[in-house]
């Protein structure tokens, strides 16, 4: 009822008041000192399953290039996608795919990709035990790329866009830490790539709907962390594009910053950390009755088509 929803570890962070990759790292040193003092243990003890290290950015870009070579997307997604003001060639080019959501074709494609030499090792999404390698399955929904600042704009992650998600959160992150032999993983932010003009990138939350306001806008530059609380890589990715000739960053978060303290709170967090990196900081705003960035400008862009 409070508003706020959330895995184990993103739960904790808040409880804590730390970030997702400081929860991850606490916790991890309970693990490996087993120094849990103070902390009011399970009734009942809770082995938690041994992960290995994730892969590199290189290795991970490749597995999940071939991943979604080897699926397909759904005519629901694909007119979902359509719907939401992408083109027939962005959503092709974007490579969004349709999860696999059968044991059958899971292992079907892990068979192919094995065949054709991709490394799954510390890959998440995949996992490996006594029996091979797995790929982690969820819910029905479609995988969407999440793409990092270089040239080359490699795959970090994906996320999955569920699509029945009344008791869960509608985006996820994909993973395997789940699963025993399965992969450490973190949150990344990804970037829509644009050129940049008089300096400005726009920055917002979720990897789709910064690539639907990168073609409504005709290719201004947008950056989007997974999620409005997953902003510890903030600083990192925007030095990198302070290099690239970024001093101003138009903030476009959700409306629903005004409505939802926690929102509100992360939001200020981020624009905090902003203007510490000597960055202009603006905060766009739009009529509630259209929630977020891409909301506002697929509207915009129909009224105009009935306009003309």
């Amino acid at each position: 009822h409070c508003g706020f929803s959330s895995g184990k570890v993103d739960f904790y962070a808040r409880v804590k008041n730390i970030t997702h990759e400081e929860a991850v790292k606490e916790i991890g040193q309970w693990q490996e000192t087993r120094d849990a003092s103070g902390i009011k243990p399970y009734i009942f003890p809770v082995k938690c399953p041994e992960l290995v290290k994730m892969a590199d950015c290189q290795t991970r870009h490749e597995a999940y290039t071939a991943l979604l070579e080897e699926c397909t997307l759904l005519e629901s997604h694909r007119k979902n996608l359509e719907e939401r003001g992408l083109s027939e060639e962005t959503i092709r080019a974007n490579g969004y795919k349709s999860v696999p959501v059968t044991y059958r074709e899971a292992t079907h494609i892990v068979k192919n990709l094995l065949l054709r030499g991709v490394v799954l090792d510390g890959v998440p999404g995949f996992y490996k035990d006594t029996k091979g390698y797995h790929l982690a399955l969820t819910p029905i929904g479609f995988y969407i790329p999440v793409r990092g600042c270089g040239d080359n704009r490699r795959i970090q992650s994906l996320q999955i866009r569920y699509d029945n998600c009344e008791k869960k959160r509608k985006y996820r992150t994909f993973s395997s830490s789940k699963y025993e032999g399965g992969s450490e993983t973190t949150t990344f932010i990804h970037y829509t790539g644009g050129k940049i003009e008089n300096g400005t990138l726009y920055l917002t939350e979720g990897p789709l709907k910064a690539d639907i306001a990168y073609e409504l806008t005709g290719g201004s530059p947008f950056m989007a962390l997974t999620g409005v609380s997953s902003y510890a890589y903030v600083p990192h990715y925007m030095k990198a594009m302070m290099k690239r000739g970024v001093t101003r960053v138009v903030m476009c978060f959700d409306m629903d910053q005004d409505t939802n303290d926690n929102v509100k709170a992360s939001v200020d967090k981020i624009e905090s950390c902003l203007r510490d990196l000597d960055l202009t900081v603006e905060k766009l705003k739009w009529d509630h009755a259209y929630k977020g960035i891409d909301d506002i400008l697929l509207a915009t862009k129909k009224w105009k088509k009935s306009r003309s």
